[in-house]
């Protein structure tokens, strides 16, 4: 996964206002939290956080994290596939449809 850590004033800026930023940093916490419970209850290998900022509470165990690489959007993906062997899934913390699970 690749991730931004939620603190206020760093995550979902473009929801303060009407939010404070405590709120948003509230949010961007709760949204990143379904993505990790699912990635945490998959059968992989491997889990890798690459992310902004510094590990905290939300973090489940199980994931190996990374620091993400300075540069645009394409340069820390790049930087974080580079991190990878083999196949590999980029799950970014905005996805909480995503389950573990096959579709019927």
């Amino acid at each position: 996964m690749i991730a931004k850590e939620p603190r206020p004033g760093r995550v979902k800026t473009r929801l303060t206002p009407p939010f404070t930023p405590v709120e948003a940093a509230g949010l961007a916490e709760a949204a990143l939290a379904d993505p990790l419970h699912t990635v945490a209850a998959a059968p992989a290998s491997r889990r890798l956080l690459v992310l902004d900022g510094a590990p905290g509470g939300w973090l489940p165990p199980g994931f190996e994290v990374l620091p993400q690489c300075a540069g645009g959007l394409d340069e820390r993906l790049a930087d974080a596939f580079a991190h990878c062997d083999g196949p590999a899934l980029l799950i970014g913390m905005d996805t909480p449809q995503v389950t573990s699970s096959p579709s019927p």
